[in-house]
């Protein structure tokens, strides 16, 4: 059963949906992922879960645009309400949405930015011994790319990017 607290450690790819610019010259390719999340599930609210994750994406800006090979990293940290919706011995699985904020930050000149971001996702547990289960993981995130100052390889890009994950890893609960 998925009552308590839980560490959920995972790691996984990402992939892009979206180019940054019309023209399709320019985008971020997928990369690999590594997260935490803290779950809680209440005994006294049946069904429900609380998240809250924090996690790195790695990115590379790709395409024919200028600046195409720079690495640019995502630090996310951000907070999720689900619902459990089975929940058995041996196996959980939730729905879950919520948002936070986005750190980007681009290798080439340092330039970073915070940013909103939404998400939506489903997510799995298979019990393997009181304490320890397998979790795996996927969800879809939305933010906005834009802003970045004079000289960043990012700073003529104003678009809503959007990407989608899938990680597993363990579950440790307290």
């Amino acid at each position: 059963e998925r009552e308590g607290l839980s560490l959920d450690i995972l790691g996984g790819g990402v992939g892009t949906f979206q180019h940054l610019n019309s023209s399709g010259t320019a985008y971020l390719n997928g990369g690999p992922f590594f997260g935490a999340v803290l779950d809680y599930a209440p005994s006294s609210a049946p069904g429900l879960a609380l998240l809250a994750e924090v996690a790195w994406t790695h990115h590379q800006l790709l395409g024919s645009a200028p600046g195409a090979g720079t690495n640019v990293e995502l630090f996310s940290a951000g907070g999720d309400v689900g619902y459990i919706y089975v929940d058995t011995d041996k196996f959980s699985s939730a729905f879950f949405g919520g948002g936070g904020v986005l750190l980007i930050s681009e290798r080439t000149t340092t330039a970073a930015k915070l940013k909103p971001f939404s998400r939506l996702g489903i997510d799995a547990r298979y019990r393997i011994s009181a304490k320890i289960s397998l979790y795996a993981q996927v969800s879809g995130m939305v933010y906005t790319l834009s802003n970045f100052p004079s000289g960043s390889v990012l700073e003529g890009y104003d678009h809503h990017q959007g990407e989608g994950s899938i990680g597993a890893g363990v579950t440790v609960r307290f």
